[in-house]
């Protein structure tokens, strides 16, 4: 049952101008309990929303997400383990290369991203950022057009593989006009600038969500750590494209000595740095992921 005193108190303040903060200090300052004033608080929040709430307000969303962020952070840790056994473990390597393994897995897992990201929804919603709530969204529409997009995209790479398998001759030798027509070369073109334009607006959206979760990092614990670990992730991953682009473009001959390199087993500078700054990047990203999924249980306690 709501204390209604304690209620009025934080709707008059509110009112007021006063923080939510500042108001139950001084509740608590009163002698009125905590756990009546955070009762207060959730109520007048789904009033506010046109929500009658009666102690219990469904579906706990932000702790099932903070659930599978720590799912997505075990099974990370446990796929990077396993590609570096599969280097002696040649069962595990070619498990690992199996499309018909990898593909559904990847598609369970951007589904299950889909639950991770309607808990940022109503996360955004308790903290009353609308770009946390908006990005969220936007998060969610890229995994589904990313979700159809790589499906269509492995349905006509693998028709083409198939016209050009069809049109080989007795002898191994393919017609000059496969895989070069002017269809398969605007499709390819066309799957590149769905591909970069999916790239760009990820970024873009991850950009504004770190700059929404740091916002949000007064109301919720690690919060704010999330936000400036997945910012420098972002930006990171940025710098390192455009490096990365400008040295096939204006110096391929470093990139393609790398990959020789690479295939004969050896690694030199090039190889070395790339590793590192791959590893540097997934070392962020994991905190971020770290400190979101706690975020969310900080928010399912305070909030659900």
């Amino acid at each position: 049952m709501v204390n209604e005193d304690v209620f009025e108190y934080l709707k008059e303040g509110l009112r007021r101008g006063f923080s939510i903060d500042l108001l139950k200090q001084q509740l608590l300052g009163g002698g009125f309990l905590e756990r009546d004033i955070d009762e207060a608080i959730k109520t007048l929040h789904y009033r506010d929303l046109g929500i009658n709430y009666k102690g219990n307000v469904g579906f706990k969303w932000m702790k099932l997400a903070g659930i599978i962020g720590v799912v997505f952070l075990f099974l990370s840790i446990f796929y990077s383990f396993s590609i570096f056994i599969s280097s002696l473990d040649k069962g595990l390597k070619i498990l690992l290369g199996n499309s018909f393994f990898v593909i559904p897995l990847l598609i369970i897992l951007m589904m299950l991203s889909l639950f991770y990201y309607i808990g940022f929804i109503r996360f955004g919603r308790r903290v009353n950022s609308k770009l946390i709530s908006f990005c969220a969204w936007s998060t969610i529409i890229w995994i589904f057009i990313s979700i159809i997009f790589y499906i269509t995209s492995i349905s006509i790479i693998y028709g083409f593989g198939k016209d050009f398998i069809q049109q080989a001759t007795p002898l191994g030798k393919v017609a000059s006009s496969s895989g070069n027509s002017p269809l398969n070369q605007g499709l390819g073109l066309i799957l590149f600038v769905v591909m970069a334009a999916l790239f760009i607006f990820y970024f873009v959206v991850q950009t504004l969500f770190s700059i929404g979760l740091i916002k949000a990092g007064q109301k919720v614990k690690f919060s704010k750590l999330s936000g400036v670990f997945d910012l420098l992730y972002t930006i990171l991953s940025i710098i390192a494209v455009i490096i990365f682009l400008a040295i096939i473009i204006f110096n391929p001959l470093i990139f393609i000595g790398a990959l020789f390199s690479l295939a004969f087993g050896q690694f030199n500078n090039t190889i070395i740095t790339m590793i590192v700054i791959l590893c540097a990047l997934y070392l962020l990203k994991l905190l971020a992921l770290l400190f979101a999924s706690c975020a969310l249980f900080d928010a399912s306690k305070k909030f659900e």
